[in-house]
């Protein structure tokens, strides 16, 4: 069943100007079907830029993302990131400001299972 494939992507912001910057360099990562991943890192390491790929959101420079077999090459209704602050939910923090979580399902959710109430 689904799987999400990273081979080699790297992602360049203002690439071939004078301020290139890499944000994004050869990463090539396997996530299985039901497994979980966490992504963490300090301030500007490339942790939202390689979420929105997953969404969808921005393109890598060069290297390719498939989601069931198929190449990522824009939004769709089966992947959306959610980011929210981490001071709102666990108080002040100031190491980590951010929260990002992309939701990619990789099975059909059970019709019968009662949502998760809200908070």
């Amino acid at each position: 069943m689904g799987a999400i494939i990273c081979t080699d992507i790297t992602k360049l912001w203002g690439a071939g100007t004078a301020r290139e910057v890499v944000a994004l360099e050869q990463v090539s990562l396997t996530v299985g079907h039901g497994e979980f991943l966490v992504v963490i890192g300090p301030n500007g390491c490339g942790k939202s830029t390689f979420l929105m790929m997953l969404a969808g959101l921005e393109m890598p420079t060069s290297g390719t993302i498939t989601y069931n077999g198929e190449a990522i090459s824009g939004p769709g209704a089966d992947r959306s990131l959610i980011r929210s602050s981490v001071a709102e939910r666990y108080g002040s923090c100031r190491q980590y400001r951010y929260n990002v979580v992309a939701h990619i399902p990789l099975e059909q959710p059970d019709e019968t299972l009662d949502p998760v109430p809200a908070r």
